[in-house]
């Protein structure tokens, strides 16, 4: 379920993780997708793999973790990680200075990439353009989905009585 521990959980991993990594672009065509341990550099995947690996060694379920791929409001191609919960989906983003709803973020939505399918799960069909949340749009074509497309939680929705979270 949703609680102000959960939130306290979500919030504590991602400032471990923004002290100990110091954001760095990697050159065009070098690119390495890797999880951070201890100290080191890296680029916004690399800080959504190393907050995902945080959250499952602090037990959040694997299949509530995944990583979306979205486009920022310059046109650049950026990773984050979205946690599934039953009050809605929560983003970790190296660039915000908090964990916040996805609706909060400036981003198109483009992919996911969970536990449940391999590669990425597109959100568009490649000939629709992206669309970017505002307000209190629905969870769905155009954002990362925590629900089964059929309105039912997902197997790895994080799931219960939904309680305010601290701000």
């Amino acid at each position: 379920a949703f609680t102000p521990a959960l939130a306290r959980l979500l919030e504590a991993a991602r400032a471990a993780v923004d002290r100990r990594v110091t954001p760095r672009a990697e050159p065009p065509g070098r690119d390495q997708w890797r999880l951070i341990e201890g100290y080191g550099q890296g680029d916004c995947e690399d800080f959504a793999i190393t907050y995902r690996q945080a959250l499952l060694a602090a037990g959040l379920p694997r299949g509530a973790l995944e990583l979306a791929l979205v486009q920022t409001e310059q046109n650049e191609p950026h990773v984050v990680l979205t946690v599934a919960t039953d009050a809605g989906t929560l983003v970790l983003d190296n660039r915000a200075s908090r964990v916040v709803p996805w609706q909060a973020l400036p981003y198109h939505w483009l992919a996911l990439q969970g536990v449940a399918t391999s590669g990425w799960q597109l959100l568009l069909a490649p000939d629709e353009p992206a669309v970017t949340a505002t307000g209190d749009a629905p969870i769905g074509a155009s954002a990362p989905p925590a629900h089964d497309g059929r309105g039912a939680p997902s197997a790895g929705t994080i799931t219960g009585t939904p309680e305010a979270a601290p701000r």
